[in-house]
């Protein structure tokens, strides 16, 4: 319906039209350019389903993708490390096995030698052990052996052949013959020498099965770290092949192993790593597998080295224009696998794990399109309801623009909002004509509240930018702060229980990155060790809002344990409840508190169970503390001295010598930073009196006042008692040390008498030329010689009585001609001095006796000897009496025991009695000067010592100008009749039938070598010469002697060392050496043979004995010279008295035959051969006897040494 309208209106109303128009067309460039209403509502429909089911199908298909590769990495590295832990599990037992066979050849149980037990324990082995194709072991010098599994049967080999064996594992058959085993060709030989460890072979073909395998091999070494042996245990690689196949992701998966080289180990296709080659059998690479995927990722590899530096790599490579997800691993290079530096790959197509989203990926499109249809059916119908009654309003519209406004909207529609809009557009054009009016009057006062509100709106953006600004400089901060804190921060949702955010510190303590923690929670990373805490702290936080260094222990990724102290506090943003929590890592702090706790436990324990006296005490002398010991040593109780003053208590005052208490603080205080040591007497609870030596440290507070003074005792009462005995003894020492000066002077002269005869007669014999004179000379130097070995015997026979090393050795002698012969040594002295010696038997003097002749004769000498020099005139005599107390029974008859009596009197100058008993002190003598010095001042105390372990008792009686008698009394037992002395052939030695024989003469004194060598080589013998033990080891191997003459003492390797050098190489296991020292002590003898010495002979060699143990030894028969026989020649009394050519065997008394038959059934070789030895240097008669005790011992036939005792008893019983 149109309303008529003024004309002034209509023309008001035409004005705004035209402004409005030419708003518009200003508003808008695009003039002609109209949208249909229909559409306009339409499209945003359309667009808004259809890209937010576009963008909801792309984020499940993104996030699907996602979370299968994660899947996808996760799997590969569980079936990464699942490979890895098979596979040493699977390598682990040939170690194992090394080790426990090795343990077994160290301690004896298995002789690594023995061929048939070893390789019987390799078979028992091979057994229990189904993995283990080979286990072996080989030596130094190339010996192998061995056992081998064969198609589930069983094999042991050797160096040159392979045997099947049965159910016992007895070689049977001869599976297959070798080449002899050569060291040298070994490259696990080559490299077990260079290393001197446990190593891996490479993977080789095993010449039986032809199957790939490797062996662990381990070197075995002795004590001085040379290598004795390697052992190997080999084990088959097919089995890998099969675990590997069994741990595949998918059907069309795929895992093998590679070496550092790029050859193949195992597959999991069980594709077989090795390839014939004519007759030769090698191993493949992996790019040239069968396999095209093998190859594939094979060349992959080799086009990206840097993986191999990387534990774990996971990448993607296209085969057959598909996208294959590929991770490859390293095998831990651990101890036992060492040299194992194996590539673990595996490969995966990406289908596998993207066929399910492909099909979701459809299903969202179908679904997409479908929405998207009906969105717009259903927009189309909704835009033409809505668009009809909007034209209607679009005309009315027009007309009120053109200045109608007498407009009233008809409507229809049933849309109760276009309904509402129709009768507000007609209840808005009845206002327009109101308000047209009111317009003008609003319009400037509109203007003032626009400016208003203009300034105003500018004034809160202003503040909202400054809140803003300080807001981001907050966040900032925060961020800042909680970066670079120095503890382990971490926001945590209480809500979604994960992490929001954690700092560098956090991952830094617990081992795990920023992504890893980052929508995780700590249970999940296991970072809690006790879950108890863990609820108790989240209890604490729920109930109080916050905690404060709550300690708690935790794991790290890497297994390490530390104990954390935690700060937590929850706090609210936007709306949801977080808590910021800061860990601190006190594990270092904790280890010190422990120590600290232990140090002090240690130090009351040490205070409390200290073996010395502990007190403290304060400035007022009041003891403080007392420890148990001191307690105990003081006898008091702990009540009874705390607080009690430490002069009246512990210290004696006179131990001060009256200074009071300040004045001892004082002494104390001197030097603070030291401890102040002091010796006093101290007195106990029970008034005893002790010394104790103290330790004194003042102890000060933080202002440098003195508190307490710690005092440190030790008891010495028992070391002041030992200093009065040592001042006794060393006064005592003094006169010993006195009396060994003199010796030195006397002994100084003694030597150089004889020294002085023999280098003086030997310049003599250098410029003369009279046969005559060299005879004389010869005589003299030989008799110098013998009085200086005499003066050597008698110091060593002091040093074996001061040692306690003193022995005798008795055997059979003739009691009248030994006395005989004593008085003819002294006759030529006698006569000499106008002196008469008497000899004179008291009563019949037994024949033959047993006892230690040697000792005897020696006693009278020196007895004989000092009278003879003591006396210038008139008599000396020697009196001897033999009276019969006892008969013994024994295996040769009835035995009588004598008491013998031997008196030596002489007229000489005589003893001041009150000096009687110094003479039998060493080193002491008495008389004048001149007569003192012509002696070492040992005799007597040796003579003293020998008549005591006879047992009797060496007595004297003298007076000055009187003379002087010395007696002893002694038990001999006389023997059954019988030649017990023989003859000596001495006729000369001229040389020995048969082939030529070498000796090797060691000695770093060019005159001994120079002696020996001239001794032995006129007499046909091939000599040779070395100047120490090196080399006498070098000069041995070229020459090859038959018997090594060998000094003892030498420098760089004396001979007892070079006798074991030579005893372990093998071609010197038999031969001869003989030690040769200027050494008389039985220990070095002994230990001479220890080493493996034949024989030993005492410096000076006299001929005779080295005749004999050369003859011995090397079975001489000697050639002699046509010689009348003479008297034999006198020996050193420290050597044998050898007779160079055959006896009659002569056994010794029943008593020494019981003895020795006693040794034979203890077993005891060594002293069976110390026995016979010590009986043949008694008696030359018994070398025979000896001899051949000696052969049977050196061969360890106890049995015949055994029958051969038992028949020369049986003899002697005869």
């Amino acid at each position: 319906m149109t309303i008529p309208i003024a004309p002034q209106e209509h023309s008001n109303v035409v004005t705004a039209a035209s402004i409005a128009t030419h708003n518009r067309t200003n508003r808008h460039p695009l003039k002609g350019f109209k949208i249909p209403l229909s559409l306009l509502i339409t499209m945003p429909f359309l667009l808004s389903t259809f890209g937010i089911v576009g963008l909801i199908s792309w984020l499940t298909f993104r996030n699907g993708h996602n979370a299968v590769v994660h899947l996808s990495n996760q799997l590969h590295r569980k079936v990464t490390e699942q490979v890895q832990d098979r596979l040493r599990s699977y390598l682990e037992l040939p170690y194992t096995l090394n080790q426990l066979n090795a343990n077994s050849f160290e301690l004896g149980q298995i002789d690594i030698n023995d061929e048939q037990k070893v390789q019987a324990h390799f078979w028992k082995q091979l057994q229990s052990f189904p993995h283990i194709s080979n286990i072996y072991i080989t030596n130094v010098s190339g010996q192998y052996f061995g056992a081998r599994r064969i198609n589930n049967k069983f094999a042991v080999e050797n160096s040159i052949a392979t045997y099947m064996t049965d159910n016992l594992g007895r070689p049977q058959t001869l599976l297959m013959a070798k080449n002899p085993f050569n060291l040298s060709d070994r490259p696990w030989y080559l490299s077990v020498l260079e290393t001197k460890k446990n190593i891996w072979s490479d993977v080789y073909t095993d010449p039986i099965t032809e199957e790939p395998a490797i062996t662990a091999i381990k070197p075995i070494h002795n004590s001085s770290g040379e290598l004795q042996a390697v052992l190997g245990v080999s084990m088959l690689l097919g089995d890998i092949n099969h675990f590997l196949q069994e741990t595949r992701v998918s059907n069309r998966g795929q895992t093998f192993i590679v070496d550092p080289s790029g050859k193949l180990v195992a597959t999991s296709n069980l594709e077989v790593p090795i390839s014939d080659r004519g007759n030769k059998s090698e191993r493949i690479y992996a790019t040239q597998s069968q396999d095209k995927l093998t190859q594939t990722v094979a060349e992959w590899l080799k086009s990206h080295p840097e993986i191999n530096n990387n534990e774990i790599q996971q990448s993607v490579i296209f085969f057959d224009n598909e996208p294959y997800f590929v991770q490859v691993g390293k095998l831990k290079n651990d101890s036992e696998f060492s040299g194992l530096n194996w590539r673990i790959v595996v490969a995966v197509p990406a289908a596998d794990f993207m066929s399910q989203i492909k099909e979701n990926t459809g299903s969202t499109i179908m679904l997409c399109l479908l929405a998207l249809s009906l969105t717009t059916i259903f927009g189309i119908l909704a835009a033409r309801g809505i668009s009809r009654p909007i034209a209607q309003l679009s005309l009315a519209s027009q007309s009120i623009a053109n200045g109608n406004l007498d407009q009233k909207v008809e409507y229809s529609c049933v849309i109760k909002e276009l309904v509402i809009l129709a009768n507000s557009f007609n209840q808005m054009i009845r206002q327009m004509k109101k308000s047209h009016t009111r317009l003008e009057e609003y319009s400037h006062l509109l203007m003032q509240k626009v400016d208003e509100r203009t300034y105003a709106l500018q004034q809160e953006i202003l503040e909202h930018e400054n809140t803003e600004a300080a807001l981001r400089e907050s966040e900032e901060k925060f961020a800042k702060a909680f970066r670079s804190s120095p503890d382990g921060m971490a926001l945590y949702s209480t809500e979604a229980r994960e992490h929001i955010d954690v700092n560098d510190k956090w991952t830094e303590i617990t081992g795990y990155s920023r992504e890893e923690a980052i929508g995780s929670n700590p249970t999940d990373l296991n970072l809690w060790i006790d879950l108890e805490e863990r609820d108790l702290m989240l209890e604490i936080l729920e109930r109080e809002g916050r905690i404060f260094n709550y300690e708690a222990r935790f794991l790290a990724k890497n297994g390490r344990k530390f104990t954390g102290l935690i700060s937590s506090e929850t706090i609210e943003l936007g709306g949801q409840t977080f808590a910021i929590y800061a860990v601190k890592d006190i594990s270092d702090r904790k280890i010190i508190e422990e120590s600290i706790k232990e140090s002090e436990k240690k130090y009351r324990d040490l205070v409390e169970s200290a073996n010395c006296i502990i007190l403290r005490w304060d400035t007022s002398g009041s003891i403080c503390f007392l420890n148990d010991y001191g307690l105990k040593f003081f006898g008091y109780e702990l009540e009874e001295v705390i607080g009690s003053c430490v002069l009246d208590t512990i210290v004696s005052t006179k131990s001060v010598t009256g200074e009071d208490l300040r004045n001892m603080i004082a002494d104390i205080c001197c030097a603070p930073e030291k401890y102040q040591l002091n010796e006093n007497e101290n007195i106990c609870k029970d008034g005893q009196r002790v010394w104790v030596t103290w330790s004194n440290k003042p102890i000060y507070d933080d202002g440098g006042k003195l508190i307490e003074i710690l005092s440190v005792g030790t008891d010495i009462t028992d070391r002041k008692l030992a200093e009065k005995e040592l001042q006794s003894a060393k006064e005592v020492a003094d006169m010993a040390n006195r009396a060994k000066s003199e010796f030195l002077a006397n002994m100084s002269h003694e030597l150089r008498t004889p020294l002085n005869g023999i280098l003086g007669y030997a310049q003599i014999l250098k410029r003369s030329y009279d046969p005559n004179k060299h005879i004389e000379g010869l005589e003299i130097i030989q008799r110098s010689g013998e009085h200086l070995l005499t003066l050597l015997n008698d110091i060593l026979d002091l040093s074996k009585i001061e040692a306690k090393k003193l022995e005798l050795n008795p055997s059979e002698f003739e009691l009248p001609k030994l006395l005989q012969s004593i008085t003819e040594i002294f006759q030529l002295q006698v006569r000499a001095k106008d002196v008469e010696l008497v000899y004179q038997p008291l009563t019949t003097l037994p024949n033959n006796m047993y006892g230690d002749a040697k000792r005897l004769r020696q006693v009278l000498i020196n007895l004989f000897g000092n009278a003879v020099k003591f006396t210038d005139r008139g008599n000396v005599s020697l009196f001897v009496s033999a009276q019969p107390y006892e008969t013994s029974s024994s295996n040769s008859g009835s035995e009588k025991i004598y008491k013998v009596r031997f008196e030596i009197v002489d007229t000489g100058v005589g003893i001041d009695p009150d000096k009687l008993e110094d003479i039998f002190l060493p080193f002491q003598q008495v008389g004048d000067r001149a007569r003192r010095y012509s002696g070492t001042g040992l005799g007597l105390p040796i003579c003293q010592k020998i008549v005591e372990m006879m047992g009797g008792k060496l007595q004297v009686k003298s007076s000055l100008n009187q003379g002087s008698t010395f007696w002893f009394e002694i038990d001999l037992v006389e023997v059954p009749n019988q030649s017990i002395s023989l003859s000596l052939d001495s006729r000369t030695i001229a040389g020995y039938l048969g082939e030529r024989r070498k000796i090797l003469i060691v000695d770093d004194r060019t005159e001994n070598r120079m002696v020996l060598s001239d001794l032995l080589a006129p007499l046909g013998f091939i000599v040779a010469e070395a100047i120490d033990g090196y080399d006498c080891l070098t000069q041995a191997q070229r020459f090859a002697p038959d018997l090594i003459l060998l000094d003892m003492v030498m420098p760089n390797l004396d001979g007892h060392e070079t006798t074991k050098q030579l005893r372990q190489l093998p071609m010197f296991q038999k031969t001869a050496i003989v030690m040769v020292s200027a050494s008389a002590f039985n220990q070095d003898r002994d230990l001479s043979l220890e080493v493996g010495c034949n024989a030993f002979i005492s410096k000076p060699v006299h001929p005779d004995t080295l005749f004999y143990t050369m003859r011995s030894l090397l079975n001489l028969e000697w050639q002699y010279e046509d010689l009348v026989v003479s008297d034999p020649v006198p020996t050193n009394e420290g050597d044998r008295s050898i007779d160079p050519v055959m006896q009659p065997l002569v056994a010794p008394p029943s008593c020494t035959l019981e003895k020795l038959l006693q040794l034979v059934r203890m077993g005891d070789i060594l002293a069976i051969q110390d026995e016979v030895l010590l009986l043949q240097e008694a008696d030359s008669n018994f070398i025979p006897f000896a001899n051949q005790v000696l052969d049977y011992a050196r061969d360890f036939q106890i049995k015949r040494i055994r029958e051969f005792l038992e028949a020369q008893q049986q003899e002697v019983l005869v």
